[in-house]
């Protein structure tokens, strides 16, 4: 309530409620700080001894033994990485300003600030690795950086997004010089117990003879197999299976049913799709779904309502898909800084 009276009183004097950056930042003031980072390509960035010493760099090494008798002159400390890379490590160290950064960018800031002993910069870029942009385009990359890095909670989040890809981008793994082989198999390993976890979810149980059974979580549950059931005696009824399934959710109570072959189909697609692709919303791929919608096109029973109990019944799939692909853990610990 504090924060809201204030950022009110702000707006009514005309203040802006937000932190106002500076246009030249402090470390570009040749009057600020009292020692200068001089980069590989000549620039000179100004800061204090004392700011670094808060953020435990180990920058004392490089810190001369004598200082200038001059009180305006200031020692300098030379640093084999670029100006591009300091103005964006200096800018994340010393001014509370969130940007978005590129994965290249976020890199060569982790690995810098490793380099100088300020390992909360990894800390700091979690939140950009988790940014839309990056994860939505780079999932394999993210897992990479995020693991190196010991950002566990990041690499299980970008191993899930993965799974939305058809196949690993073995260019992301090149892109990183710190890639482990250990994450690299950790993440197949997770990739294929996903798929076969999608898999089984629309998998039907071993069967006997000619007769065919649907999923347990299908034919157990009304409200699943009625999405799937022929009630019309038209032209539907002869292209279907008859199916065994509880009349009345948990009791031993069987009755017959008759599905639509196109629906077996659908599953059976389905199920191969997502071993390679284990991702819930897959269920509802158009390509998948057609064969299903048209083979009631010409029945005017059926035809008002299939693209209705379609995608009913895809999002109850997508659901279950995603509840057991969530049930997958990542066994082995990722490596931590």
């Amino acid at each position: 309530m504090l924060r809201i009276a204030r950022d009110y009183n702000m707006a009514i004097a005309g203040t802006p409620s937000f932190p106002v950056i500076p246009e030249v930042p402090p470390y570009k003031d040749p009057s600020a700080g009292d020692i200068i980072i001089r980069t590989s390509d000549g620039v000179d960035f100004h800061v204090s001894r004392r700011r670094l010493a808060v953020l435990n760099a180990r920058l004392d090494g490089s810190l001369p033994s004598t200082f200038p008798s001059d009180p305006k002159s200031k020692p300098s400390i030379s640093v084999s990485e670029t100006s591009a890379v300091w103005e964006k490590f200096l800018r994340v160290c010393l001014v509370d300003e969130e940007l978005s950064y590129a994965l290249d960018d976020i890199s060569s800031l982790v690995e810098t600030g490793l380099k100088y002993g300020i390992p909360a910069i990894a800390t700091r870029m979690r939140y950009a690795l988790v940014g839309p942009t990056a994860l939505e385009k780079e999932p394999f990359r993210v897992f990479l950086m995020a693991s190196a890095y010991g950002l566990r909670d990041v690499a299980l989040v970008a191993a899930r997004r993965t799974l939305r890809l058809e196949a690993i981008d073995h260019e992301a793994f090149g892109a990183l010089k710190d890639v482990s082989g250990l994450d690299y198999l950790e993440l197949l390993k997770y990739r294929s117990q996903c798929g076969e976890a999608a898999r089984a979810v629309v998998s039907p149980p071993q069967q006997r003879g000619n007769a065919f059974k649907l999923p347990g979580w299908i034919a157990e549950h009304p409200e699943h197999w009625s999405l799937l059931a022929v009630t019309c005696t038209a032209r539907c009824a002869s292209d279907t299976r008859t199916v065994s399934v509880t009349e009345v959710e948990g009791q031993p109570t069987t009755t017959y049913v008759c599905v639509r072959k196109s629906w077996i189909a659908y599953l059976d697609a389905l199920g191969k799709t997502l071993e390679r692709r284990p991702w819930g919303p897959g269920a509802s791929d158009p390509e998948l779904l057609e064969p299903v919608i048209v083979s009631a096109v010409n029945c005017q029973t059926c035809a008002k309502s299939m693209f209705r109990s379609a995608m009913g019944f895809a999002k109850v799939v997508e659901a279950r898909v995603e509840q057991a692909v969530g049930e997958v853990r990542m066994l082995t610990d990722v490596r931590t800084l």
